[in-house]
């Protein structure tokens, strides 16, 4: 008989504890729910920023483009530094690292065909 005592009270102890993490459940629930709302609303203001973009690209850019991003693992655009294509990691000839920082035009690296940009660091000058 005291077993049986002994029992439910644990039990009033467990069902206790099942309410509480059911509680924080739902807790934890409504706000992943609302960050991916969030989410989803970004994902689609970048949607449509980017498809005002593609609007301002050429035709003949933008389908290389694609084809670079299908064939290099979802990455179609690379930063250069040092000389250096940070996509394929190989060294891009001195001239067109020169136009890559001077220029607006857009070039592709040599080896890999990702677009290349360049962004300043602090105190280089952009020349």
């Amino acid at each position: 008989m005291e077993n049986l005592e002994a029992k439910a009270g644990d039990r009033k102890v467990l069902e206790d504890a099942v309410k509480t993490e059911e509680a924080q459940y739902a807790v934890d629930k409504s706000e992943k729910e609302a960050a991916i709302e969030t989410v989803k609303a970004a994902v689609s203001a970048l949607k449509q920023k980017r498809a005002g973009t593609i609007g301002d690209i050429t035709s003949s850019i933008y389908q290389t483009y694609e084809r670079v991003l299908k064939n290099r693992n979802g990455i179609g655009t690379v930063k250069v530094a040092d000389r250096m294509c940070l996509g394929c990691h190989q060294m891009i000839p001195p001239q067109l690292y020169y136009q890559v920082r001077t220029s607006d035009d857009i070039f592709q690296c040599p080896h890999c065909d990702r677009y290349l940009y360049h962004v300043p660091e602090e105190g280089e000058e952009n020349s």
